[in-house]
């Protein structure tokens, strides 16, 4: 069984956002007031070691282990954020966004980088960052081919706004299959993916906690 979610009220929930943004660089965090100052019957139940985050006024919930790397929207799970972290060393600027990471994207209609079509489409997965494991970050990186796509159940944050998912299942010649997956809030023009997708990572939840009250397109 899961670890039992925990509602924080919101004064406390106000002085934990106080110290993580202390502890992060994020001087600016808020709670959203849709999400999680509410209760967890109607905003979003925080569990024990979860952290709060904000992205360009979009405020969301980091599982325990989970890293923020920079402040672009790159969200990392424990696997990923340790292998980035050893790999990168000390020293060398910025950690690079992993494969498995979850990218936060905004205004993602602008060139066509992300639409509704590549909701319902064989080919929606075909993003930049999205090429075979091992070939990541090379010239001439590795195209996978569709195994399956899967249309992922639709759901509403608690800040109103609907978010449609899809999935791809992928294969690389010589390698094991593996699955990208795409959230789109359209309403506010905005998305989150994830290239490589760690089965480990609870990258759902994340995406279930946004709360877009304070963002402005």
């Amino acid at each position: 069984m899961g670890r039992r979610a925990v509602p924080l009220a919101a004064p406390l929930v106000l002085v934990l956002a106080a110290a993580l943004a202390g502890c992060t660089g994020q001087v600016h965090l808020r709670p959203g007031p849709a999400r999680p100052a509410a209760s967890a019957e109607d905003g979003f139940p925080l569990r024990k070691g979860d952290g709060l985050h904000v992205v360009n006024d979009i405020n969301l919930v980091l599982p325990e282990g989970w890293l923020a790397l920079g402040s672009d929207g790159c969200l990392a799970p424990p696997a990923a954020a340790e292998e980035a972290g050893g790999e990168h060393g000390q020293g060398d600027g910025p950690l690079p966004c992993p494969p498995a990471a979850m990218r936060l994207r905004f205004n993602v209609s602008d060139g066509g980088s992300v639409s509704r079509d590549d909701l319902g489409s064989d080919t929606g997965w075909k993003r930049p960052n999205v090429v075979c494991p091992g070939s990541v970050g090379q010239v001439g990186s590795a195209v996978p081919a569709l195994v399956k796509w899967e249309k992922g159940e639709d759901f509403e944050l608690v800040s109103g706004e609907r978010v449609e998912q899809t999935a791809w299942r992928l294969k690389c010649e010589g390698g094991a299959p593996f699955e990208t997956r795409l959230w789109l809030v359209p309403d506010a023009d905005v998305a989150l993916d994830v290239a490589i997708v760690d089965p480990a990572a609870d990258y759902d939840r994340i995406a279930r906690s946004m709360d877009l009250s304070r963002y402005t397109p």
